[in-house]
């Protein structure tokens, strides 16, 4: 009895020890298929957000209404796929994630969240180019933060899986001891009974070794496979059936060579390395290139017995995405050049060498006239040309310069010569050059051109930012001397910067501080001998200045499109002085082409003439041939609104601009206007006497008044009144007051 009771002893203590084992195994692999599942979440959201990135980019370039609300609407729905994803490999990893990758993954997607929505809720037409870049880096900075934690929770995923994989491995060859005592102890029924527990153990560790996202592989102290998983041969392109335990490691490697799976400059060196980094018995990890161009990083963990564990994961979707990231945050969308960053990286890397006489030349430049086509053929034309124009400056330059483009129609080369600055000049000349060809697009033949400005290290600039400061300065000085042409920085050009940067603030404030006057300048009928009108010129009252001269701000008040506000203000003026002149004296008002991108502008004329009482057809809106050429479809249907208000519209500074005869037959002025610089040099033996009757004669044979502008002697007055010019207006007879 005694014996038959240590018998039952001797069987049952192995036995259910034995089956706890194979309970604490069954809750090991529950923590491998937990922490698999967490490493493919993370996958995941990282492959989602890469995915995000080509309507990021494309968000970047000038769409239309239609283009951009459709990416908008699909980043829409790939943001709500990437909220469910987090929030799914939240729950996945909720066991092992640290507070502080789950609050750093929570930040960078609020930050990438915001970012979006910044740039979803902005205006093409409205928003600088600089905001939306800024906006744009932000995401990718973003992304690539996200992806760091990603990857940092996926590791510690395939971490974790590994040690209760190792742990799983030292339970069942534990669980096969004890089942020897179970046979020796109770005979085969208890043995049987116990198998099966462990056979279905097994199948579960099968099943969470096969879906796992890494392939993980273990190996014995003689180089003999213990166990590996699909994966694992998948990857390699191995037949399962040559996986098969106690394979030796050499065999694996040269099925992997003959199916061409490698890594390295040749199969033997391939196969050398591995064979002397598992002979180390070291931890390791490192990243293979294939030479079918995926990317594995391999974990290889030694084992107390001899033999180790290794996972092997296919990151090559990651590292495409991250060289993305990188490769988007340092280059231009559109065009494919590097961008400022990319350019300030390699100003940076140049300047030591300057120092030491190395010198290189810093050049910016932009493309003259791009706006006005833009603004015509609308923005896919104009991506067209900055495309085209980026591939003539890739002509130009040497493969050691650095071509970047700074935004809208900006661009910068870098170029490195000894031959400083003499080479710049040669290639300033050539970008001139190249630039001012036709450029062949949309059945058009667009004529631009580029202004060009030097700086050359380190004599202008010993760090990115003052050389391409610099050279910024001389290219505003190329297109303020007439455009299509290059300059070199000069010091003195700081100074003007400078006065330039100073009036802009103070114009800021001088309509608010009621700075501005008009003055009047009279014109005069010629039959009549009859004061017909006046002509409203703005004035600025500086109170440290003086009188400022309207060449010096009013092109400024353009760029910064103050001469909006002002100009609606002058029109306000005017009317309210000509309501109280006679019915028969008009009053002539300028119009800035910017006043035009104003969508307000037959709206303020309205209000103007309504406030003022004054009636519609005694006042004269005056334009130059810059309204016709800027977008010049909506522009016409602006003038035809303002005509159908009632008032008069002149064709001012004739002869200046492109003198188009197209644009007089586009739209029916009552006026032509020809420039002072033509009636200036008017004598008996001048071609300008030509041109003088020949746009008298057009006028009348259009049905158009014409008006001579600048008529200083009594010699001008009686050749204009020859040519058969309706009215004079010039200092002979008044000057503004």
């Amino acid at each position: 009895m005694v014996a038959c009771i240590l018998g039952m002893l001797a069987a049952g203590v192995p036995a259910v020890i034995s089956v706890l084992q194979l309970v604490i195994l069954r809750g090991k692999i529950t923590e491998i298929q937990r922490y698999s599942a967490g490493a493919a979440q993370a996958l995941n959201v990282l492959e989602i957000v890469g995915n995000m990135l080509p309507t990021f980019t494309a968000t970047s370039v000038g769409l239309s209404p239609e283009e951009r609300k459709k990416i908008i609407n699909a980043t829409d729905r790939k943001f709500a796929r990437l909220e469910q994803a987090v929030a799914d490999l939240r729950i996945s990893v909720s066991a092992f994630i640290t507070e502080q990758q789950d609050a750093s993954l929570t930040e960078a997607i609020e930050h990438i969240s915001h970012s979006w929505e910044e740039i979803r809720g902005q205006s093409t037409e409205a928003t600088p180019d600089a905001e939306k870049t800024y906006h744009f880096l932000s995401i990718l900075a973003e992304v690539r933060t996200a992806a760091e934690i990603l990857e940092s929770i996926r590791s510690h995923a395939d971490r974790a899986a590994k040690s209760a994989i190792l742990s799983s491995f030292d339970r069942i060859e534990y669980a096969n001891l004890l089942l020897i005592c179970v046979l020796f102890g109770s005979g085969l029924i208890g043995f049987v009974a116990v198998m099966g527990a462990k056979r279905k153990s097994n199948e579960r560790f099968e099943a969470a070794l096969s879906n796992m996202s890494s392939g993980i592989c273990m190996f014995d102290r003689d180089l003999k496979l213990v166990v590996s998983n699909t994966v694992y041969a998948d990857m390699y392109g191995i037949p399962v059936d040559k996986l098969q335990p106690g394979t030796r490691l050499e065999e694996i490697l040269e099925q992997r060579i003959s199916g061409r799976i490698y890594a390295g400059n040749s199969p033997e060196e391939y196969l050398k390395e591995q064979l002397e980094w598992v002979k180390r018995r070291e931890p390791g990890y490192k990243t293979q290139h294939l030479n079918d161009g995926r990317t594995i990083t391999i974990s290889h963990q030694p084992m107390p017995d001899g033999g180790w564990v290794a996972t092997h994961t296919d990151v090559t979707e990651m590292r495409r995405i991250e060289d993305e990231i990188v490769h988007m945050a340092h280059h231009d969308a559109l065009t494919g050049l590097p961008n400022r960053v990319q350019l300030r990286e390699r100003i940076d890397a140049l300047l030591p060498l300057a120092f030491r006489g190395k010198k290189f030349a810093v050049l910016c430049l932009d493309l003259d006239r791009f706006k006005p086509v833009n603004d015509a053929y609308g923005h896919p034309v104009g991506d067209e040309l900055l495309k085209v124009a980026a591939e003539r400056l890739r002509n130009c330059v040497s493969k050691n310069d650095t071509i970047a483009r700074l935004g809208g129609d900006e661009f910068a080369v870098v170029h490195v010569s000894d031959n400083q600055p003499d080479d710049a000049t040669v290639l300033a000349s050539r970008i001139c050059e190249v630039m001012s060809e036709p450029f062949e697009l949309v059945d058009n033949q667009i004529i631009l051109g580029a202004s060009v400005g030097i700086a050359v290290a380190p004599a202008d600039g010993g760090d990115p930012a003052m050389l391409l400061k610099n050279a910024d300065m001389a290219l505003y000085r190329a297109k303020g001397d007439g455009r299509g042409i290059y300059r070199f920085f000069e010091p003195e050009m700081d100074a003007r910067m400078q006065a330039r940067r100073q009036i802009e603030i103070d114009l800021r404030k001088a309509l608010r501080l009621e700075e501005f006057e008009v003055y009047y300048q009279p014109l005069l009928n010629l039959e009549s001998g009859q004061i017909s009108g006046f002509e409203a010129l703005l004035r600025w009252n500086h109170p440290e200045r003086g009188m400022v001269s309207p060449a010096d701000f009013i092109p400024i008040a353009e760029e910064i499109d103050l001469i909006i506000p002002i100009g609606e203000w002058v029109l306000r003026t005017a009317c309210n002085v000509a309501a109280g002149w006679p019915a028969s004296t008009k009053m002539a008002v300028n119009l800035s082409p910017v006043q035009f991108r104003s969508d307000n502008l037959v709206q303020a004329v309205f209000s103007a003439l309504a406030g003022s009482h004054l009636a519609a057809n005694r006042l004269e809106l005056e334009i130059t041939e810059g309204v016709l050429l800027q977008d010049n479809e909506a522009n016409l249907e602006t003038l035809y609104k303002l005509r159908d208000l009632g008032v008069r519209i002149a064709m001012d500074d004739f002869g200046t601009g492109y003198s188009s005869l197209s644009y007089l037959r586009s739209f029916p002025f009552d006026k032509i206007k020809i420039d002072g610089s033509f009636v200036s040099t008017l004598t008996e033996q001048t071609n300008d006497n030509a041109i003088i009757d020949a746009v008298a004669s057009m006028s009348r044979s259009l049905g158009m008044s014409s008006t001579a502008e600048g008529v200083e002697t009594e010699e001008q007055l009686r050749l204009i009144k020859a040519a058969g010019y309706t009215e004079m207006q010039g200092y002979l007879f008044s000057p503004p007051r």
